[in-house]
């Protein structure tokens, strides 16, 4: 089958079930008090955890920790960004790596 054709028939159908609702004067399944109370509590940002990788790569710098904490913890990290740059994350191992960082006491981790 031809794709263009399959996506042009698509956008047909779902241009008359458009025409059709508006003509009807349907009521959206999601009216407009829904949809912003939906948007108001996807506001807050996340920042992605290779980001806060990063940051705590710095961080490490600057805490007075002895060398074997902060041996340990740049690879606890170096496994953690492979984990997060892999197809298929592991999620037990991205939860042992976060423990084996809070073991380390002068490292802040946020939620």
């Amino acid at each position: 089958m031809d794709v263009h054709k399959i996506v042009h028939k698509l956008f047909t159908q779902i241009d008359y079930i458009l025409k059709g609702m508006l003509a009807n004067n349907d009521e959206p399944l999601i009216n407009e008090n829904l949809w912003s109370l939906y948007l108001q509590e996807n506001v807050e940002e996340k920042e992605h955890p290779l980001h806060l990788i990063k940051q705590l790569k710095q961080e490490l710098n600057s805490l007075a920790i002895s060398s074997e904490k902060r041996a340990e913890a740049i690879e606890t990290l170096a496994i953690m960004e492979q984990e997060l740059i892999s197809m298929q994350p592991r999620s037990v191992i991205l939860r042992g790596m976060l423990h084996n960082l809070g073991d380390i006491t002068e490292i802040e981790l946020r939620d």
